[in-house]
């Protein structure tokens, strides 16, 4: 769901970018039937991903398939096949049938008098309030949303009015924190399941619930938009915000990463708001981005897209990424295989900048490579002619590792030349000085150098003069540990509490030779699991 919070003006945080208007008309030489084969080629790749080699997306799909195996498996073995079938019925909102399966074991476990393990008893019982939880949520925040739902801590508009999901997750909380009161994850989502109620500490069960601050409603940030008609709901995805049919005004496009979740165009109406214009802009014909950003990729004055797909599949990831053209009349048209950048490999980071400084665009894109699948990164130079030549193979830039993302900086304040730095979620940060000259395209690998390995399961990044002092410095995001063993309940749990795990984000202080990294001294201590986020 998109949300925004209304503080100061859009104009202020989200600056357009400066661009030349040129005289711009629809490219004659792409048909409409070309975007019809690129929707087509995209639906077919999507529909050929094996969904049980993958634990991202496609809940829904291996929650039928261990329907079928639930039915065909005996006990004990058939524990274990519903504990995974209730999993995926809870992520793909099918919640009657998770509370039924869950009320179908819960029954069986006494019939055959099985016990289980303190640690699996204390799983069941978190899967199952999460249930009802997640039930409250659907129920209250999405079905009657307003503009202070699921907003911590909740203001007294944001408490449930359908109160059940809560009240029937509470109870099964306290046994798990009567097995193990230090339980982070338990702490949390009762704390939540107390807000969503109005409870106060008084009339707490538990002396484990956090005590959230409380907010003077005057300066509290309220999400408007509905009101301005982009309360889009929608998976994950990625979100630009500019200017993308020069009137001036900052435009919202955004991907949704669902197989059949098509990108949205809202344009910028003023006063009146936002106007969807994602069927007229042919948006609705591309789909299935994880990421995206923009730029004007041909220097015709209109901002253009890039999408990334496969990121987290691995093996599965073999889909292409688009360029989408601004055709300059609200259109775009997916020139990918023209413009010669199709590829197939799991993408979910890329960079536009000028490597060989010629004025025209170049992009980098990084690839995740694991155990399990190898893939390249892809080097595009601009040829200026709105095509593409990939010059990976000799750039010192074919390295491979699982990134999460990348961004361009100038590593001395009097150089214009753009040095890239990459962030990988299972290994160490990676820093490649630029080296090109005219005739050769070049990067040179100096992270020791600069001191800027980390964080741990590093995450977005981007680069930015934080301290105004001329050299550009970057911010590094993570995302708990490599291994992916922080459950993000349970890592807001401890951290509320003080009891910080996973790692921290890092500003690395560009000294003009080297970095030096920030984070205890600017209040940068805490382990926050970021996802995403763009400073601009």
């Amino acid at each position: 769901m998109i949300r925004l919070y209304k503080a100061i003006r859009f104009t202020t945080v989200l600056p357009l970018l400066t661009v030349l208007i040129l005289l711009s008309c629809a490219d004659e030489n792409i048909s409409p039937k070309a975007q019809e084969d690129t929707f087509t080629e995209i639906q077919s790749r999507y529909q050929k991903i094996d969904p049980t080699k993958i634990d991202y997306l496609f809940n829904a799909k291996r929650a039928k398939m261990m329907q079928d195996q639930v039915k065909n498996t005996a006990y004990p073995a058939k524990l274990n096949v519903q504990l995974l079938l209730i999993k995926e019925l809870l992520r793909s909102n099918q919640i009657e049938q998770a509370i039924n399966v869950t009320e179908d074991v819960k029954l069986n476990l006494i019939k055959l008098a099985i016990e289980l393990p303190p640690q699996i008893q204390q799983k069941f019982l978190l899967l199952e309030a999460t249930i009802y939880l997640r039930q409250g949520e659907l129920q209250n925040c999405i079905e009657n949303h307003t503009s202070t739902s699921c907003i911590i801590p909740f203001s007294a508009e944001a408490q449930h009015i359908n109160k059940t999901g809560s009240e029937k997750a509470i109870p099964i909380l306290l046994k798990v924190l009567d097995i193990d009161p230090n339980n982070t994850e338990a702490i949390w989502l009762l704390s939540v399941a107390y807000q969503t109620l109005g409870v106060d500490k008084s009339r707490q069960k538990s002396t484990k619930a956090i005590n959230f601050p409380v907010i003077d409603e005057k300066s509290r940030w309220n999400n408007i938009a509905g009101q301005l008609g982009v309360d889009f709901n929608g998976l994950a995805g990625g979100l630009v915000a500019d200017d993308f049919n020069n009137d001036g005004r900052i435009d919202i496009i955004c991907s949704a990463w669902g197989e059949n979740d098509h990108l949205t165009f809202y344009a910028n109406m003023g006063e009146d708001g936002f106007e969807d214009q994602t069927k007229q802009s042919g948006l609705d014909q591309i789909f299935g981005g994880l990421n995206i950003n923009h730029t004007d990729f041909n220097n015709d004055g209109f901002l253009d897209i890039f999408v990334m797909r496969g990121g987290w599949f691995e093996t599965q990831g073999k889909l292409p990424n688009s360029l989408l053209k601004n055709n300059g009349d609200g259109t775009f048209t997916d020139i990918t295989r023209r413009a010669e950048i199709y590829t197939l490999a799991p993408t979910q980071s890329s960079v536009w900048t000028d490597i060989n400084q010629d004025g025209f665009l170049d992009l980098f894109v990084t690839n995740e490579s694991s155990k399990r699948a190898s893939f390249s990164n892809e080097l595009w130079i601009n040829n200026g002619d709105e095509t593409f030549t990939n010059h990976i193979a000799q750039s010192g830039l074919d390295i491979k590792g699982f990134f999460k993302g990348s961004t361009a900086i100038c590593l001395n304040k009097n150089s214009t030349n753009p040095s890239l730095f990459l962030s990988d979620f299972r290994g160490g940060n990676r820093l490649f000085e630029n080296k090109c000259t005219i005739d050769k395209i070049l990067f040179e690998e100096v992270t020791e150098k600069w001191n800027i390995e980390g964080p741990e399961a590093s995450f977005s990044c981007w680069a930015f003069d934080h301290n105004n002092d001329g050299n550009e410095d970057i911010f590094v995001t993570a995302y708990g540990k490599k291994d992916g063993s922080i459950n993000p309940s349970s890592a807001a749990g401890a951290n509320y509490q003080n009891q910080d795990i996973g790692a921290s984000p890092i500003i690395y202080q560009n000294q003009g030779q080297s970095m030096i990294s920030l984070d205890a001294k600017n209040g940068l201590e805490k382990a926050v699991l970021y996802n995403g986020f763009k400073l601009r």
